[in-house]
């Protein structure tokens, strides 16, 4: 099964946190940006025990937070 999620809608990062629990992989950077917002839920899906696919602007996210 796939379902897909907008974040333009800024969900608090506890419910994307619970959604990403509940499937077996997450995609994650298509179509994000890269801001305050867009790096505060990569750093909540990265607390999660979910394999992710990350594409550039999620990777840009991760790199921005480790500079």
């Amino acid at each position: 099964e796939i379902y897909t999620l907008s974040l333009h809608d800024a969900l608090p990062i506890s419910i994307l946190a619970k959604l990403a629990e509940k499937s077996s992989a997450v995609v994650a950077g298509p179509g994000m940006l890269v801001n305050a917002s867009t790096m505060s839920e990569i750093t909540g899906l990265l607390q999660c025990d979910v394999p992710l696919v990350l594409d550039a602007d999620a990777l840009n996210c991760i790199a921005r937070l480790t500079s």
